[in-house]
C-alpha cells in the first residue's frame, strides 16, 4: 500500500510539473505576444489616423489683387468659391478691397480649386491646393491667373500644369465647329482651329481654356 500511495503520489507530482510547464509556456506566451499585438494594433491605428479625413475647418484668409503684367481689374464684389471632387464646398464676396474670408471643413478631396465670377464675369479659375500649410491660410490669388510657359514658350494650365490641351480663348459671334464621332452622334464642341470660342461678344477677362480640366484662366 505504501508503495501504492508512493507511486499515485508520484503521479500527482509529476501531473503537477507537466501542468507547471505549460503554464510557464503560456506566460512565457503572453509576455512575448503582448508587445507584438500592442505594436500591430498601434500600426494599424496610425494607419487609420493617416488617412482619415480633416475633422479641423479650415479658415482663409483670402485677397483677390491684379497680375501686375495683365491690364488692371476691379477686384471688389467678386464671389469666390472653392470646389472639391466636383462639388462646391464654401463660397464667399470680396469686399471693396478685394479680401475676403471663407470656412469650409476638409474631406477626401484630391484637391481645392478656386474660382471668381461677377457680373458680366464668366466663372474663371484662380489657384489650386492639394493641402494647405495650416488651418488658417492667408492667400493672395490674382486676377486672371498668373499664367506660365513650359521650354517651348507654350502656355501651361495652371491646374494640370500641361500644354497639350490648352486653346486661346477667341471672343465673337462664332459658330462651333460640328463634329461626328464614330458611334453615330453628333457633338458640338467650341474647339475649331485650335482656338475655342467663347460664344459672346463681350470680351472676358480669361484669355484660355483647358480642355483637360474644363477651366478658363
Amino acid at each position: 500500500m505504501y508503495f501504492g500511495r508512493a507511486l499515485k503520489s508520484y503521479g500527482q507530482a509529476e501531473h503537477w510539473n507537466n501542468n507547471s510547464g505549460w503554464r510557464k509556456a503560456l506566460h512565457v506566451g503572453r509576455h512575448f505576444m503582448n508587445p507584438i499585438k500592442f505594436i500591430s494594433i498601434s500600426l494599424v491605428g496610425m494607419l487609420f489616423l493617416s488617412f482619415r479625413p480633416s475633422i479641423y475647418p479650415v479658415y482663409i484668409t483670402g485677397h483677390i489683387r491684379s497680375d501686375p503684367k495683365e491690364a488692371s481689374f476691379d477686384s471688389s464684389y467678386l464671389i469666390i468659391y472653392v470646389k472639391g471632387n466636383g462639388k462646391v464646398l464654401a463660397r464667399s464676396t470680396s469686399d471693396k478691397l478685394g479680401n475676403f474670408k471663407m470656412t469650409f471643413l476638409p474631406g477626401d478631396e484630391k484637391s481645392f480649386d478656386f474660382f471668381c465670377t461677377g457680373a458680366g464675369i464668366d466663372s474663371i479659375f484662380l489657384k489650386s491646393f492639394v493641402s494647405f500649410e495650416s488651418d488658417e491660410p492667408d492667400i493672395t490669388f490674382y486676377f486672371p491667373a498668373k499664367r506660365s510657359t513650359n521650354k517651348l514658350g507654350q502656355i501651361t494650365c495652371p491646374k494640370c500644369v500641361k500644354a497639350d490641351k490648352v486653346y486661346r480663348i477667341v471672343y465673337g459671334d462664332g459658330i462651333p465647329f460640328k463634329r461626328i464621332i464614330t458611334n453615330g452622334d453628333t457633338v458640338y464642341t467650341p474647339i475649331y482651329k485650335g482656338k475655342y470660342n467663347a460664344g459672346t461678344c463681350v470680351d472676358g477677362v480669361a484669355k484660355y481654356y483647358c480642355g483637360r480640366d474644363k477651366i478658363k484662366f
